[in-house]
């Protein structure tokens, strides 16, 4: 597959989660920007989440970061991060 395409995947994923974290409080939003920012060290990310209600949708999101980390180059990656740090940052004030 193209990197582009593979970027689009990604992309798309990504933003169908954060769609679904336009459901969550502030508070759980601020959670998964929490284990985002700390995703290379999963232990400290998981931690975030693990057992909360931010648990489904930010574990997904790590997932597919994790994914696309070994598939995509670091700018496109990069990309991915600032969507969803802009998506929940978005979401969390409304």
């Amino acid at each position: 597959m193209a990197a582009d395409d593979l970027f689009a995947n990604y992309r798309a994923e990504i933003e169908r989660l954060l769609e679904l974290a336009t459901e969550l409080p502030p508070e759980t939003q601020n959670r998964i920007r929490r284990a985002v920012s700390r995703r290379h060290d999963d232990a400290r990310a998981r931690e975030q989440i693990n057992g909360t209600d931010a648990e489904s949708i930010g574990s997904r999101l790590l997932d597919q970061l994790d994914a696309a980390d070994g598939e995509l180059e670091p700018a496109r990656l990069y990309d991915l991060l600032v969507l969803i740090d802009v998506g929940l940052a978005r979401k969390s004030t409304d």
